[in-house]
């Protein structure tokens, strides 16, 4: 099993997450919440934020965040094939969202963690093969009909660094900064 993560290892989280025994109980957590979001209205989430619901804002369309590292073995295996799982539910439950992938890169400096730059290396280059005009992606899901479609697998994909010009911040810095944007 992979109790412990992938240990790095892109691969072994792609298999992991597509042959997982949990698969059908994990799709059906994000199709149910799909479908909750789906019911909620631009009054409802006014009146939520205080706003007078028959005011002039307009609420914007709903939107899925999918957060990975690209560093490791587990996220970066499956954020690619998490993207297209989202898609196909929402499209299954006839839910309009945005999908959001927000993927945590290596840092600039990380060459003694060789691993974590090939991951992100390789996940970058099939997020740039999965979004060109034309490419199909196909995926077999457990207890799914096969997946077949020319979408990309995200409408905005973030990149986000834990160093910039000032230096390296914190990672509980840098989950809280991801966390505030979101």
């Amino acid at each position: 099993g992979f109790q412990q993560g992938a240990q790095g290892v892109r691969m072994f989280g792609r298999i992991a997450f597509l042959a997982s025994q949990s698969f059908q109980q994990m799709w059906n957590q994000v199709a149910n919440k799909a479908s909750e979001v789906s019911t909620v209205t631009d009054a409802q989430i006014k009146t939520q934020l205080g706003i007078d619901p028959d005011s002039e804002v307009r609420v914007g369309p709903a939107r899925v965040y999918v957060i990975s590292s690209s560093c490791g073995g587990t996220g970066a295996g499956v954020f690619i094939d998490v993207g297209y799982m989202v898609h196909e539910i929402l499209r299954n439950e006839g839910v309009q969202a945005e999908r959001m992938g927000i993927l945590a890169i290596a840092r600039q400096d990380a060459t003694s963690e060789r691993q974590y730059t090939r991951n992100t290396a390789a996940l970058l280059s099939e997020l740039d093969y999965y979004n060109r005009s034309g490419v199909v992606y196909e995926a077999k899901y457990a207890q799914q009909v096969p997946v077949r479609t020319r979408a990309a697998c995200y409408d905005y994909c973030y990149l986000v660094s834990p160093s910039g010009p000032r230096g390296e911040i914190g990672f509980s810095d840098f989950l809280r900064r991801i966390s505030e944007y979101v």
